[in-house]
């Protein structure tokens, strides 16, 4: 999960309050995010605001990590759209429906009105890049006329959602806040399976439950880039001047190139933070079978290099 810095985000705040004063001026017309595609100068503002969302999470989505653009290129990203934290609309037919039949039910945001969502439907720190919660093996195995696309045992098990983040969350209240820096800190990765948890209960049932960040392709893409990170540990890690390789590859991960940064960055920043030389024990099938396992990773506390990827010498 990618954590976003408002504070220091970049609006197109000229737009938006043109958009804002466009809609105000129309009779008829609410101010908010729906109004936009009514009106063919306010809706001017949505590629405004695809483009400063991008730019902002260095274009990937912010729950799954993977790369997002206004135009996908298939294998390489999915197709962009504009997340509202606190969402546009309350359900508030699944809720009518709930209470007639005598269930238990509430509001997500029961202490918001219509014209309080309408207000934070245009206010951009309200605002993320994700992506459609697709995964193109689904998709290929959807195209098959009949014929189910040859999966693992657990795909073959699994009777859960097939998609992830925002087009699975829909209108559910989330305690996992990417604003909040102290919630992206609380999140891990499994060495080999690149299971994604955190140690607040409340934000797993975030990513199990809500946000699907569990989903096995998506685990396996994870885990696939891992093994490229354990791989630039292999073949570096002898050399002398590994420290300042492992420097350049942090500084290179967390800049990134023309603005976009490397599918799943946060998670590969973290892992040369987290991890230091010591012997990798052998990982299960099927994420890590082709490697070696010769790495060595020191656990942070072992030397004085202050956490950075070190090599064996220190």
């Amino acid at each position: 999960m990618l954590y976003v810095d408002k504070d220091n985000a970049h609006p197109p705040s000229i737009e938006i309050a043109k958009a804002k004063r466009v809609l105000k001026n129309t009779d008829g017309v609410e101010v908010c995010y729906d109004s936009l595609g009514q009106l063919q100068e306010a809706s001017q503002l949505i590629p405004h605001l695809w483009d400063s969302l991008g730019a902002d999470q260095g274009w990937l989505c912010v729950y799954c990590m993977r790369c997002i653009a206004v135009q996908p290129v298939s294998g390489v990203s999915r197709k962009m759209h504009n997340e509202h934290y606190i969402p546009r609309h309350q359900d508030y037919e699944g809720y009518e429906e709930a209470r007639r039949h005598g269930k238990e039910a509430e509001l997500p945001y029961p202490q918001y009105t219509q014209a309080d969502l309408d207000r934070h439907s245009l206010d951009y720190r309200n605002l993320f890049a994700v992506c459609d919660g697709k995964y193109q093996k689904d998709e290929k195995a959807s195209a098959r006329d009949g014929h189910r696309a040859p999966h693992r045992k657990e795909d073959e098990e699994s009777s859960g959602p097939k998609v992830t983040c925002d087009t699975l969350r829909g209108n559910s209240k989330l305690t996992v806040d990417p604003r909040r820096k102290d919630h992206i800190d609380s999140l891990s990765y499994g060495k080999f399976d690149a299971t994604l948890s955190s140690s607040i209960p409340e934000v797993n049932d975030d990513i199990n439950v809500r946000l699907n960040l569990n989903y096995h392709w998506l685990k396996e893409e994870r885990a696939m880039a891992l093994v490229g990170l354990y791989q630039w540990f292999e073949k570096n890690a002898s050399e002398r001047d590994f420290p300042r390789k492992c420097r350049e590859r942090l500084q290179e991960l967390q800049q990134g190139k023309d603005g976009k940064l490397q599918p799943f960055a946060p998670m590969l920043i973290w892992a040369l933070k987290k991890s230091k030389c010591r012997r990798l024990p052998a990982a299960p099938a099927p994420y890590l079978r082709s490697r070696g396992h010769t790495v060595r990773l020191f656990p942070a506390e072992s030397c004085g290099c202050g956490g950075a990827v070190c090599p064996e010498s220190c």
